[in-house]
């Protein structure tokens, strides 16, 4: 979202119901309601805001896409206006840069620069990558992450995400593929470098992930839309934004990243961040994690599960999850074919 070309967001949270909570992700929360006034689960989300250039460049991948769709441009908006929030900003005077997926469509060629990003990310971490993200589906960022873990002395990967996709048609694709990149991962992983963890609320509600936020090594955030599947990476349209400390030539932008992540790992685990960074300071972030881990409110280790049949299939063939046009358009075509084949065989309960 752009407002009058100067302010911009940039993240996970979708303009739908059921997206309002508190870090506190408290049960029974009153304010947690669907429109007609039920109850809605735990949500766990993220998005960037910020102001300037940055937002300018934001409005012209708005402007762009509004034109690819409609035919006609939007109107250029330019003014300037005081950052409207009653916090001050957590980074200022920093670059940002722009991640963008688009698929081929009219002549217009694909954009993968989210893809890119995540692999130069995996490629370039020394000691962490903690991620939170609704899927982990790609093959091709699970295998840039296992050849990582064949070094002498890898870095870790902790991934927090929900413990199920949200809908039926989601969990047959996503988790079941999740459980095959996991156990091809666990393969290659001699150290215990790579972990999966689902947040819960104290009652032991599951909290659902949705966020899609980066952090290596204290060094880069990355917060965006994208998510670690393949239609993110190549077929939907979709924008990240990141920052780099590096590039910034400021410590104190390293020190804010490193203090976002404690923030989010503590509110995971309902401790103290001060009690985190002390065993973080001294051992591994998967091992102050499993020390601190409790049966209430915290984060739990993902479990292998068995997949029937017809979701391995699903699964494996990306089904639900096409990794580009030609591969959906392939789909397509022989996708009632081989679903009914297949329904078939082993029957259904429902319809």
């Amino acid at each position: 979202m752009v407002v009058d070309g100067n302010l911009a967001f940039c993240g996970g949270i979708d303009a739908t119901s059921g997206r309002w909570d508190t870090r506190e992700h408290a049960d029974n929360a009153p304010r947690r309601l669907t429109p007609d006034e039920k109850p809605a689960e735990p949500w766990h989300d993220m998005s960037m805001v910020f102001d300037g250039p940055a937002a300018e460049q934001v409005h012209e991948v708005a402007s762009d896409r509004w034109e690819r769709a409609t035919g006609k441009p939007l109107p250029k908006v330019r003014e300037d206006a005081a950052w409207p929030f009653g916090e001050a900003a957590t980074f200022t005077n920093v670059d940002i840069a722009l991640a963008r997926t688009r698929g081929e469509y009219q002549g217009a060629p694909s954009i993968r620069e989210n893809e890119a990003l995540f692999l130069d990310m995996i490629a370039n971490a020394k000691r962490f990558l903690y991620a939170e993200n609704q899927y982990f589906a790609s093959r091709t960022i699970a295998a840039a992450i296992a050849r990582r873990l064949q070094e002498d002395d890898p870095p870790e990967f902790v991934i927090v995400m929900p413990k199920t996709a949200d809908g039926w048609l989601e969990q047959v694709a996503m988790d079941t593929a999740r459980s095959q990149l996991v156990a091809m991962i666990g393969a290659l992983d001699p150290r215990r470098r790579f972990r999966i963890y689902h947040p819960f609320t104290k009652s032991g509600a599951a909290i659902y992930v949705h966020a899609k936020l980066t952090i290596v090594d204290d060094q880069i955030i990355r917060i965006g839309s994208t998510n670690m599947n393949n239609r993110s990476l190549g077929f939907d349209s979709e924008c990240d934004v990141a920052i780099d400390a590096a590039a910034a030539g400021d410590e104190t932008v390293r020190d804010a990243i490193r203090s976002i992540r404690m923030s989010l790992l503590a509110e995971h685990l309902d401790c103290e961040q001060s009690e985190l960074a002390r065993l973080v300071d001294c051992k591994s972030m998967i091992s102050a994690i499993e020390k601190l881990r409790s049966p209430r409110r915290s984060l739990r280790p993902f479990e292998q599960e068995e997949n029937a049949e017809l979701a391995e299939y699903i699964a494996s063939h990306n089904l639900l999850d096409p990794i580009d046009e030609d591969e959906l358009a392939c789909e397509l075509q022989t996708r009632p074919r081989r679903l009914r084949d297949r329904f078939k065989k082993h029957g259904s309960k429902r319809s």
